[in-house]
Formats: C-alpha cells, sequence, structure tokens
C-alpha cells in the first residue's frame, strides 16, 4: 500500500508539474485567428519589416582592400524604432590568409535585448507574451577573396562570399529567423586622391522564407543587394558616409535600405568607432547608434 501510495503521489506531482509548465497561447490564438491545424512558425513572416533588426539585417560595405592584420571588433549598438527598441552587443573577427588575398571574417550579434510593445509584437505575429526579453544572435561566416589591388586603371576588387548559420534563438518573439541564409557580392573601391576614396557594392541575397499565401508558397525570398560611399580620412580620422540596401521579389517588406555616417578615430593601436544606421523605409524603420573599438593583431598571431 506504501509503495502504491508513493506511486500515485509521484505521478500526480509529475502531471502537475507538466501542466504547471505548459505556457498558455489562448491569447496568441485569438489574435491571429489560428486555425488550429497550421504550425505557428508559419505565421511568423522572415522578413526584415516583420522582424527584429538583427534577424535581416543590411550587409555593410567594405573597400575593396582586405585588411593587412587580423583583428576583433566589439561593437554596442543601439536600435529605437516606434514599437521596437533593441541593444545589442555585436562582434567580429577577421583573419588574413594566403599571404593576404583571401580574407575569412566571422561576426554576429552575441546577445540582444528588447521590448516591442503590443502593436508591434502582435504585428509581427510574435508568441512573446511579455515582448521583452533576451535573444542569441545568428552565426555568420564569410570569405573574402582579392581580385585586383593597387591596379592603375581598374579600382579595388573584392569577392564576398557569406553564409548566416541559423544559431540564433527566439524565432517565436520575431526576433532570429532560425533559417539559413546567404549573400554573393562585389566589394569595389578606388581612390580619387590621397584621402578620398569611393566605394561600392554590388550582389545577391537570399534566405529561406516559407511564406505562404492563398495562391503561392514563397520557399525563400531572393534579392539584388546593392550600396555605394564615400571615404574621407585625414591623420588619425576616418569618416564614410553610405548608402546600402537589397530589394526582394517577394514584396512582404523585404526591400529595406539604410543611410549610414561611420567615423573611426585612432588610439595607439586602437581604433575608436562611432557610427549613425538611418533606416529610410518601412521595410527596415529604425535608427542605431553604434560605438565600439576595433583591435588589430599582428600578421603573426594566426
Amino acid at each position: 500500500m506504501i509503495k502504491k501510495s508513493a506511486t500515485s503521489i509521484l505521478l500526480c506531482l509529475l502531471i502537475f508539474a507538466s501542466l504547471n509548465g505548459q505556457v498558455d497561447y489562448s491569447w496568441w490564438n485569438e489574435i491571429n485567428n489560428w486555425d488550429g491545424i497550421t504550425p505557428w512558425d508559419q505565421y511568423i513572416i522572415k522578413s526584415p519589416g516583420f522582424m527584429g533588426p538583427n534577424a535581416l539585417p543590411v550587409p555593410e560595405i567594405k573597400t575593396g582592400r582586405l585588411p593587412d592584420k587580423a583583428g576583433f571588433r566589439l561593437l554596442n549598438e543601439l536600435h529605437y524604432s516606434n514599437g521596437d527598441n533593441t541593444q545589442d552587443i555585436f562582434s567580429s573577427l577577421y583573419l588574413p590568409l594566403a599571404g593576404n588575398r583571401v580574407g575569412l571574417e566571422l561576426y554576429g550579434v552575441m546577445v540582444e535585448h528588447y521590448k516591442m510593445d503590443i502593436t508591434t509584437r502582435d504585428e509581427r505575429h510574435s508568441r512573446d507574451f511579455d515582448a521583452k526579453g533576451f535573444s542569441v544572435g545568428d552565426l555568420n561566416i564569410a570569405t573574402l577573396i582579392s581580385l585586383t589591388r593597387d591596379h592603375v586603371k581598374l579600382p579595388d576588387m573584392v569577392i564576398r562570399i557569406a553564409f548566416r548559420i541559423p544559431s540564433g534563438s527566439n524565432m517565436r518573439g520575431a526576433r532570429f529567423t532560425d533559417a539559413p541564409g546567404y549573400h554573393f557580392d562585389m566589394l569595389l573601391s578606388k581612390k580619387l586622391t590621397e584621402n578620398v576614396e569611393i566605394t561600392g557594392m554590388a550582389g545577391f541575397c537570399s534566405w529561406q522564407l516559407n511564406y505562404n499565401t492563398d495562391r503561392v508558397i514563397y520557399h525563400q525570398d531572393d534579392a539584388f543587394l546593392y550600396g555605394a560611399g564615400l571615404i574621407l580620412s585625414k591623420n588619425q580620422i576616418r569618416i564614410e558616409g553610405s548608402f546600402a540596401g537589397y530589394t526582394g521579389y517577394v514584396n512582404i517588406k523585404d526591400s529595406p535600405m539604410v543611410l549610414r555616417l561611420k567615423t573611426e578615430l585612432q588610439f595607439g593601436k586602437v581604433k575608436g568607432v562611432l557610427s549613425l544606421q538611418q533606416g529610410v523605409r518601412e521595410d527596415f524603420d529604425y535608427t542605431t547608434l553604434r560605438i565600439g573599438i576595433i583591435v588589430p593583431f599582428s600578421k603573426d598571431v594566426f
């Protein structure tokens, strides 16, 4: 009898713990008119206009010259919008390879903290009732290959091949896609004078979508990637202004464009970075402030 009673008590405790651990999503079911069949993740629209600022960002423009040294960047990013304020820590590691003709870069958001209003939460079909919390970002791996450098007539040119590994968390909160993506592009730059340089970016990006409409299912979104900029440098100061974006073909807030202004100031071997980014479409309606450092390493370190 004692054994049976103990077993019954243990079974009741397990059932209670199981029921207590379940999250009540009845509020989400009602708001999104859930049909009771379709998996909830198909309601999440994997588009820059329906997710957090770090889910599908516009790639940064780089010059057509690979850095001579390995380096590490650490940035604190503050994203502001009407319905979503996000703070994150971004880091990247660059390694020169093959006599500086090839480079490898690993980068991404280490962690973010966010707070959305209820309207934004519901517009994004988020299952995060509190609409706030922490997320871990995706890891990106890019290979950069130098084609030309210091040519008399041709610009400096680099091919970039970048892949996003779906290591980010919190898709239920519409923060990261939990899906792979990639972009291929050409990076160009040409010095007009000793202190003035122009840059350009053109390529293609794609990411897994799985977006359903009444007529068609889009398994992925493809976009043309573009950008151009101007760099002014003098002594220890470097100022860069640029615009960049990509144009998706599904037309679900998938064509973000941003304006960027970045200043780098040399402090010995370390560079301080301060930049401002402004989204110019509702596809990416954020104002972003970045502040951080760039630490170069000796070429002999790696």
